[in-house]
């Protein structure tokens, strides 16, 4: 099996963040300066996490309970992992860009790379995911992350994407 490794980045709702909830629609752009990237390197030995960059705290506390999360969803065992994953955030955790969102998509994406999951099952599974963090997720933010593009989001679906658009907060 091949190394993985992939950049997720966090999302900006310009508008419409609440109404999600109540099925109204949302303009949600993607944010390249903000990201979290992911890199598995497989091998036999017992699996191995680092976590590092600039946001590494929000890591710390989230990304062994996720795994654990995302392993008792697909009946697998700790074990079954082995190599190491390298996450490193650069997405600070708790300011609204997206963080959880990526975090789920990323690990999504890595069990995508072990034949875990199929393609059309990565947005379902990274929604479940993200309901680690927030309760009931509405999808938004993993739609978001999944199509780095602007996109118009309304119950439960990308109604489409948008004309690029590049935003750098002050963050």
């Amino acid at each position: 099996m091949n190394e993985f490794k992939k950049r997720f980045f966090g999302k900006w709702v310009l508008s419409g963040e609440y109404s999600v909830l109540r099925n109204g629609p949302a303009l949600v752009y993607p944010l390249s300066c903000y990201y979290i990237d992911f890199k598995y390197i497989p091998s036999k030995s017992h699996l191995k996490i680092e976590r590092k960059g600039k946001y590494q705290a929000g890591l710390d506390f989230s990304v062994t309970p996720l795994l654990d999360k995302a392993l008792k969803l697909i009946q697998k065992k700790r074990e079954d992992l082995t190599g190491s994953l390298v996450i490193k955030g650069a997405l600070p955790f708790g300011a609204g860009l997206g963080a959880s969102s990526a975090m789920c998509v990323g690990m999504s994406y890595l069990f995508l790379h072990k034949t875990w999951l199929k393609q059309g099952e990565v947005k379902n599974f990274a929604t479940s995911l993200e309901d680690f963090f927030h309760g009931k997720s509405s999808g938004m933010d993993v739609s978001a992350v999944l199509e780095q593009k602007a996109i118009l989001y309304q119950k439960g679906q990308v109604l489409k994407t948008l004309p690029k658009f590049e935003f750098k907060p002050f963050l």
